[in-house]
Parts: C-alpha cells; sequence; structure tokens
C-alpha cells in the first residue's frame, strides 16, 4: 500500500495534471515520476476515473435543483439501504451513488450517499467520504446541510444520510429573483455566519463558490459539499491539501493564492474569507475578480496571486451617496487581499463590516494606502526599481552631502541659543501644569469614589430585591426605590464613575422589565449599549450584556426582528471573546434567543438553540440547576407546541421536580412556570381531571408572588379559563378572561402578540355561548395584531384565520369561512409541518364548511385525513380524534353509507364519553347523531328493523 507522504505527492500532482489537456500529460508524468513507476501508476489510474466521471460523486452536492433534475437514468434502483427507502437516483459517479431516500424513523425525506468499493475507495475516496461525515457531523447550521446518519449497507459500502436541499444554485437564485443590492448583502451575511459558526466549530470548507451554496424558495442558503474541508484538530499533522478525483478548475477562480499556490501550511479561516470575497465581488458584479479565460493553469495561478482585480462595477446597485458607493468596493477588495493578514480575520468581521454599510455606519475597513501600493509595484518590478534608485542615488547623492554639512554647522550655532530659552519655557509650564493635574485629579477621584459608593449599594440592594422574593407583599416601597435610584442616574450623579453607572442602570431596568413596568425599563436600558462602548474597547463582556438587555426589552415588547439582531449581535461578541471571558452570558443569550425563536414559531431553529443551551449549561456546571430546569422547560414547551405531548411529558416532570427541589418551597414562581406547562401538556393528551388543580395551584403562586396586576398572573387565569372552557364551565371562565384582558391592555403598548391572546380567548367563550355578534370583532382584533407581529408564516395566525373561519361557518356565512379557512391550512403546515393537532382541526373545520355547502364528496377525504393525522398523534381515545370521526360519520351518514358510519359514530360515542362523561355536550351530540343514524337507516331499508334502535338511542338522548 502506498504510504502517506506518497500518496500526498500523488494528490498534490494530480491537480496539475487534471488542468493541462490528456495529450501533454505524458511529458509531465515523465518529469515528475522518473523512475518512480508505483506513483506514476495511481496517477494514471487517478486521471482515468476522473475521464471517466468519478469525480462527480463526492464533489455533488446532494440537492435536487429542479422537479425535471430530480432523477436520473441508470440501473435499476434498490428497494431500500438500511433504514430508508430509495425514491429515486439524483446524482452518480464512477465511486458511488446520491439517492432520493426516505427515511422509517424519524419519518423525513433525506439524500442518502452511498460509497462504492474496491481498493481506489479504500485508499483515497473512502478518506474525503469518511472526512465529509466528520465536518457534517460538527455542524447543526440551518445554512448548513445536516448530517442524519452513517453506517453501512449490507455488502459493507459505507453511507450517510443528510438534508435534501431543494434550491437554486446561489448566482442562478439572485438572477433569477433580480435582486437589489441589499437583499443580495442580506443573503451573503447569512451566508458568512454560517461559515463563521464552522470556524467557530474548527471547520474549514476550502471550497467555497456559488455552485456550493443553495438557496431555497424560502430565500434561504445552505451551504454543501465539505468534501475538502479541513478539520483543525485533526488534520494538524496532515498539510497537504487533499482532493477528491475531480477536475480543480471548477473552483480555481475561488482559491485564495496561498491555496492556489499550494501553501497549505498557511492555509487557515482566511483563506475561507478570500473565496467569499470572490463570491461576494461576483454577485455584485456579474462577473469574477480575475480574467482567467484561455490560460495555463501557472498563468492562472499567477494571476491570482499577483494580479490585482478587474475594476468593480455594481450591477445591482440603488442610487446612493458615492462615498457609500466605494465602501462597499473597499471591504470587497479587503476579503480580497494576497496577504491573509491584511484581509478580514473572521467570516464575522466581513458580515459586520456589510452590516454598517447597509446601516449607514462608518465601516472598519480602509482602502490601502498609497505608500502600501507603491510598496506591491516594486516588488513586482524589482529589478527596474532597483536599477532607477541606484541611478537616482547617484545623481543626488554628492548635492545632498553637500547641502547636509552646509545646513549642520548653521543649526548647531542657533540650537544652543533656541533649546536654552525653550527650556527655561517648558519648565515654568511644566510646574503649573503639574500642580493644576493635582488638584484636578484629587477633586476627580473624589467625585468618582463617592459615584462608586452611592452605585455600589443600590446595586447590591436591588440584587437582592425583587418580584421573585416579594411573595405577594405591597410592591410600592420597591417601585419608589427604584424610582429614586433612576433619578439620580437621570440627575447625572454617577457621571463620575460610568462603569458604576452602567452597572446600576442594568440592575434597574431588569427590575423594571420584572415588575412589566417597560416604559422605565426602556428609559433605563437604551443608554447602556452607548455607554458600554466609550467605556470599552470592542468586543467585550460589557458591551455584548447591554445588547442582551436591549435584545430582552425589544422581546417583551412584541419587536421580535429588533430582538433576534441584537440577540445574535450578543452571541457574535462573545464567540470573538476568549471561550471563560463570560460563559454564563453567553448560556443566558443563547437560552432567551430560543425563547424568541420559539416566540416567532421558527421551531426547528429553537429547538436546535435550546440544545445548545442545554450543552452549554452542562459544561459550565456538570450538574443540574435552576438555569438547566428553565431551558429543559422552555424544550418541554417547544416540543408541545410542536404536537410531540409524549416527549414533553417526562421533560415537564423533571423541570418540575428540580425547581422545587432547589426553591425549597412552592411559594416560588419558577416552580409555579413549571406547574403551567405541565398543565398543558396533561390537558393536551386529554387528561382534564389531573391538569385542573396543577393550574389553579399555578395561578395561587403567581398572585402570591407578583400581585394581582401582572401579565403573568393574567396569562395564568387564561390558562385556566381556556380548560374550564374546553369541559363546558363557562360561567367560571369568563370573569377569568375579562379580568386577563384588562391587565394585558393595561401592560403593553401598540400590537404584542399577549393582548391577541387575550382577546382571542375571550371571542371563543362567546363563540361557545352561540353569541357571534360579540366574538366576531374580538375575532377580527385578534388576527390584525397577530398579522402585524408575525406575518402570516406563524401558527397563531393560522389559529386566529380559523377561529375567525368557523364563526364565519356558524353565522350562515360558509363562502365567506371557506378562503379563511384554506388559508389557515397552509400556514399550519408550513409553520407546523403536517402532523400536527392544528393541521388536523383546520381539515376538519373544512370538512364542515363544504359539508354546510351540501359538498359531501369533497368534505369526506378532508374528515379521512383530519382523523388520520389525529390518530398519529394523540393517545388512543382523545376528544380532538373523536370530533373528527363524528365529522366524518356524519358526512357518511349523508352520502348514505349507513353501515360505514354506523361503525365510525359509534367509536366517536365510546371516546367523547370516556374523556368528557355523559353529561358533556360533545357527547350529547355524539348520542343525537347515533340516533338519527338509525332513523334514516330504517326509512333507506324498513326490512333491517334499525327503528328499534333509533329509539333505543332517542331514550338515552331524552334521559340526559
Amino acid at each position: 500500500m502506498i504510504d502517506e507522504s506518497r500518496l500526498a505527492k500523488a494528490e498534490s500532482l494530480f491537480q496539475l495534471l487534471v488542468e493541462v489537456p490528456a495529450d501533454q500529460r505524458a511529458d509531465l508524468l515523465a518529469e515528475h515520476c522518473r523512475d518512480d513507476g508505483e506513483l506514476r501508476s495511481l496517477l494514471e489510474k487517478l486521471l482515468r476515473h476522473d475521464d471517466s466521471g468519478m469525480g462527480a460523486f463526492l464533489r455533488g452536492p446532494a440537492v435536487a435543483v429542479a422537479a425535471e433534475q430530480s432523477t436520473i437514468a441508470g440501473p435499476a434502483l434498490p428497494d431500500r439501504i438500511g433504514n430508508f427507502e430509495i425514491i429515486a437516483r439524483i446524482g452518480e459517479g464512477g465511486m458511488g451513488v446520491v439517492y432520493e431516500a426516505r427515511q422509517a424513523g424519524p419519518r423525513r425525506v433525506v439524500a442518502l450517499k452511498v460509497i462504492r468499493g474496491g481498493r481506489f475507495v479504500d485508499e483515497y475516496a473512502s478518506r474525503l467520504f469518511q472526512r465529509e461525515m466528520r465536518a457534517l457531523a460538527l455542524l447543526r447550521h440551518p445554512a448548513i446541510a445536516a448530517i442524519y446518519e452513517a453506517g453501512r449497507t449490507e455488502e459493507g459500502q459505507p453511507f450517510f444520510a443528510m438534508e435534501l436541499v431543494r434550491g437554486l444554485p446561489l448566482i442562478d437564485y439572485l438572477n433569477q429573483q433580480d435582486a437589489p443590492e441589499a437583499d443580495r448583502l442580506q443573503l451573503f451575511r447569512a451566508i458568512c455566519d454560517a461559515m463563521h459558526y464552522a470556524h467557530q466549530r474548527g471547520v474549514m470548507h476550502r471550497d467555497l463558490k456559488p455552485g456550493n451554496i443553495l438557496v431555497d424558495a424560502d430565500g434561504s442558503p445552505k451551504i454543501l459539499d465539505f468534501g475538502l474541508a479541513r478539520i483543525t484538530e485533526e488534520d494538524a499533522d496532515h498539510s497537504t491539501l487533499i482532493t477528491a478525483p475531480g477536475k480543480v478548475q471548477g473552483t480555481l477562480a475561488y482559491m485564495s493564492p496561498e491555496q492556489a499556490r499550494g501553501r497549505s501550511d498557511e492555509i487557515d479561516i482566511r483563506s475561507d474569507v478570500y473565496s467569499l470575497g470572490v463570491i461576494l465581488y461576483e454577485l455584485l458584479t456579474g462577473r469574477l475578480p480575475y480574467d482567467t479565460t484561455g490560460v495555463t493553469l501557472h498563468e492562472a495561478v499567477r494571476v491570482i496571486c499577483e494580479a490585482s482585480p478587474r475594476r468593480f462595477t455594481a450591477r445591482h446597485r440603488t442610487a446612493t451617496k458615492s462615498a457609500a458607493a466605494g465602501d462597499i468596493e473597499t471591504i470587497v477588495l479587503k476579503a480580497l487581499e494576497k496577504d491573509p493578514a491584511r484581509r478580514y480575520a473572521s467570516a464575522a468581521e466581513l458580515s459586520q463590516d456589510i452590516h454598517r454599510y447597509l446601516t449607514h455606519q462608518p465601516i472598519h475597513a480602509r482602502p490601502p494606502s498609497a505608500i502600501y501600493q507603491f510598496r506591491k509595484l516594486v516588488a513586482r518590478n524589482r529589478a527596474a526599481f532597483g536599477f532607477a534608485a541606484a541611478l537616482f542615488v547617484i545623481l543626488i547623492g554628492f548635492g545632498v552631502w553637500m547641502s547636509v554639512l552646509y545646513a549642520r554647522a548653521e543649526r548647531l550655532r542657533s540650537a544652543a541659543q533656541l533649546s536654552a530659552d525653550a527650556a527655561n519655557r517648558e519648565a515654568a509650564r511644566a510646574r503649573d501644569a503639574e500642580r493644576e493635574q493635582t488638584r484636578e485629579r484629587l477633586r476627580a477621584e473624589q467625585e468618582r469614589d463617592k459615584a462608586r459608593e452611592v452605585a455600589a449599594f443600590m446595586e447590591q440592594l436591588l440584587a437582592g430585591v425583587g418580584p421573585s422574593v416579594a411573595l405577594g407583599r405591597d410592591t410600592t416601597m420597591l417601585r419608589e426605590m427604584l424610582d429614586a435610584s433612576a433619578k439620580r442616574i437621570r440627575d447625572g450623579e454617577l457621571k463620575a464613575a460610568p462603569e458604576a453607572e452602567l452597572r446600576l442602570r442594568w440592575a434597574i431596568g431588569d427590575t423594571y422589565r420584572k415588575l412589566a413596568e417597560l416604559p422605565e425599563a426602556e428609559e433605563m436600558l437604551l443608554p447602556t449599549l452607548d455607554l458600554a462602548r466609550t467605556i470599552h474597547v470592542t468586543p467585550h463582556p460589557d458591551v455584548a450584556h447591554s445588547l442582551h438587555a436591549l435584545a430582552g426589552l425589544a422581546h417583551d415588547n412584541g419587536r421580535f426582528e429588533e430582538a433576534e439582531r441584537l440577540y445574535r449581535e450578543a452571541i457574535d461578541m462573545l464567540q470573538a471573546l476568549p471561550a471563560d471571558a463570560d460563559a454564563s452570558l453567553m448560556l443566558r443569550v443563547t437560552n432567551d434567543l430560543g425563547e424568541l425563536l420559539h416566540a416567532k414559531g421558527d421551531y426547528s431553529a429553537a429547538e436546535v438553540t435550546y440544545r445548545e443551551a442545554l450543552e452549554l449549561n452542562r459544561s459550565l456546571t456538570g450538574e443540574p440547576d435552576a438555569k438547566h430546569a428553565a431551558i429543559l422547560g422552555n424544550l418541554a414547551t417547544l416540543l408541545d407546541d410542536k404536537g410531540q405531548h409524549a416527549d414533553a411529558l417526562p421533560l415537564h416532570r423533571e423541570a418540575l421536580a428540580l425547581r422545587r427541589e432547589l426553591a425549597g418551597g412552592d411559594d416560588d414562581p419558577d416552580v409555579a412556570s413549571s406547574l403551567e406547562h405541565l398543565a398543558i401538556c396533561l390537558k393536551e393528551q386529554g387528561d382534564f381531571a389531573a391538569a385542573e388543580p396543577i393550574r389553579r395551584e399555578a395561578l395561587a403562586i403567581r398572585r402570591k408572588v407578583f400581585g394581582d396586576s401582572h401579565p403573568i398572573v393574567a396569562a395564568s387565569m387564561s390558562n385556566l379559563a381556556i380548560m374550564l372552557c374546553e369541559i363546558g364551565r363557562l360561567d367560571e371562565a369568563e370573569p377569568l378572561y375579562r379580568k386577563a384582558l384588562e391587565i394585558v391592555r393595561q401592560t403593553y403598548q401598540g400590537p404584542h402578540p399577549r393582548v391577541a391572546a387575550a382577546l382571542n380567548n375571550l371571542a371563543n367563550l362567546f363563540y361557545a355561548r352561540d353569541d357571534f355578534p360579540a366574538a366576531e370583532p374580538l375575532f377580527r382584533e385578534a388576527l390584525d395584531i397577530l398579522r402585524q407581529v408575525h406575518g402570516m408564516d406563524h401558527p397563531n395566525v393560522a389559529s386566529a384565520l380559523n377561529n375567525l373561519g368557523m364563526l364565519q361557518l356558524r353565522m350562515g356565512r360558509p363562502d365567506a369561512a371557506e378562503p379563511l379557512l384554506r388559508e389557515a391550512i397552509d400556514a399550519s403546515r408550513r409553520a407546523l409541518g403536517e402532523d400536527h393537532a392544528d393541521v388536523a382541526m383546520g381539515m376538519l373545520n373544512l370538512g364542515g364548511v363544504l359539508f354546510e355547502k351540501g359538498d359531501f364528496k369533497a368534505a369526506e377525504p378532508l374528515f379521512r385525513e383530519s382523523v388520520e393525522i389525529h390518530r398519529r398523534i394523540l393517545p388512543r381515545q382523545h376528544p380532538g380524534t373523536a370530533s373528527a370521526l363524528s365529522g366524518l360519520g356524519h358526512c357518511l351518514l349523508r352520502l348514505g353509507r349507513h353501515k360505514e358510519s354506523e361503525a365510525i359514530l359509534l367509536e366517536s360515542f365510546e371516546t367523547f364519553r370516556a374523556t368528557l362523561g355523559e353529561d358533556h355536550a360533545r357527547t350529547r351530540r355524539a348520542c343525537r347523531l347515533l340516533a338519527q343514524l338509525y332513523t334514516d337507516w330504517h326509512a333507506a331499508d324498513p326490512g333491517a328493523r334499525h327503528d328499534a334502535t333509533a329509539a333505543t338511542w332517542t331514550a338515552k338522548l331524552d334521559s340526559k
């Protein structure tokens, strides 16, 4: 077997040979291989495989660019590989095949890469295949194609399953959209953020180009093809650039100078930054920075390493000031610097400078100085400049020397007198200045010490006082203390100690937030970012702390996009600092970002973020603590929202048990939060009896801790009222709903999702009472608020559309109801996927509309699909499943299919009776439908004697 060093040499020579026409390769082989027959044999074998198309496999992304490209003709497909059902072949090469496949558990469609056997693969391609798997396994980012599973086929062939991406290559997508400059730069920033994430985890891509970046229909990028990736830790001893046996010319134009020259020891993350610069140049100008068409490989490498980029002419820029227009060119040229030390140090720095350009802030990049450009010119023309310099020295040297001799004598004569006079004046000024500086320093130290003492006292006092320890007591004194402290800051008493002012603003603002005094919190927190940047050179933990505080404030006020931007800016800053700079702050920011993504309905990103927070907390503490319980509860709630209640329940119970243990009692707001979420999970699984006392306990704790007018108390009131409505106790629910709405209207200014939720809850109560005129304006106001806050693709927007649609149906307006319910189903599918209770309920409701319009055949498949989804995601007996069965059974009854209807309606009745009881309205309705079924059946077939069964069900109904 060929040893590692000679294999590395073969790989390097292979890159050179594939750039040369086939008829010219023999001379190069003879020159480089000489008497090494084994090396020459390996190179000839690689070249034959390359000519046969083998390079396409390991370098080909697992994607489907368009519908017409989704299958490729070839040998018969296998039915299964491991746990995967093969759907189609989407890529093929000499080394292996890429299939579109369906994974059995969890159910999802994936791209399956399978490598073929043989000695060549064992020595070469298998290493690249394993490297790509290791690189992808390290990365979990929304903009990087994810790996799911790896293994071997029954024949022993390695394979791995990864995310199947459907989209267009970056440049094709932007050209198809005719995207303006700002959109192109925002998309490019997302790519930079993903690469920064990869670099932070020790993975360099080394083959970045537009063809390896796809953009899906939502405009989100995906970075693919980590076949050439370098994993920092494991590659430390292997500096040779390892490429798969595929042509390099497709990526040479995007290579950095150090990579093109083969200087592998110089390659680091700045090489990827250079490739990003080439991509940025191309997406802004429509061409590459260097023209290497029609030139030899050696000439192309020389151009990349020595020539200046072509003139920068943006093609998609909107009207802008000339200074700003020059800024983007400066950014691009800094990324394309030949010297890695003059480029951006990371993809994050490049992304941040583009952000500054887009937000009209001064960029950090600066054009090369005239001196630097002159030095580069000299370096490229050393011989000519050397001769000119020598000639110049000869011509002027004599004259300069004579001038120096004359000037020296004159200067020495006058200098003696001038220096004596100046020395006397300087000494006098220095004595005066020293005395004044001493006086000023003493005054400043006195003021600073006084300010620090005041700030330290107040900060320490506020650290132990807050709603979590108020335990129901009157918070008037706390508010007076906060107001007095805020006034001292406004009056400038801490100007002499800016660090102390910064920390006291954090403490006061955070306490105001906990008390839901958001305008007061904003007054304290808004100046902290500028104050922190004035005190410290960024990046710094205090600047990140202020970003985090402002993000939380924006989150509280429902400004989700602003909050996400600030959270991510804080994370980027903390990642740029040493790992131990402020790990606890990184944990808080990560968890809070997860909560924001959760609130926005981005469940996949939220789950990834919560799990990252759990891992970060484990690395910090090693044992479960209060933060672990909080993050665990957040993750469990997210799983509930995704409809995964069975997975969520044990996490809720673990979080509650840990919080009770840590609190040492039950009068703790964190215990109340865990109780609330546990009750939701139990309710969603139909266990109302267990859920109600848990809800009441949570409300009692929160009233005791926060008082009666806090929005978190309003949330508990609403949660209890929702459950009371579901079990038919409407009169108990109404005062709770009204009080909750009153609290949130007083707390939040402008559109806010909590106001929308309270409006929707009260409207649902009126709906349940058939008071439709009272319900309609509440539903419409809630929908309008949610659209303003979330846009269209959010579960809460889908729910509001569904509610308004069902109201229209109950008011006798099926034509108005149908488009609302179809829009609700589409929004639920986009936000939640197919197997979710909201999708099933939307189908049930739309089926009901078509039923009311008399279109029973169109209604039947909707009812059936609703039943199937309910059966897949809910326990065996659940009221939601019973409702779907009732709709389907009634539809079959109207279609005259009595036998089918009988079995379904009987199951619906038994489920309602088991979960809601004999006297519930839904149980009685199921009984009424069965009586109607047997009556109609008897009329259609009198000989079957169904009249007696109808009488039995009618009597059962009358007895209730």
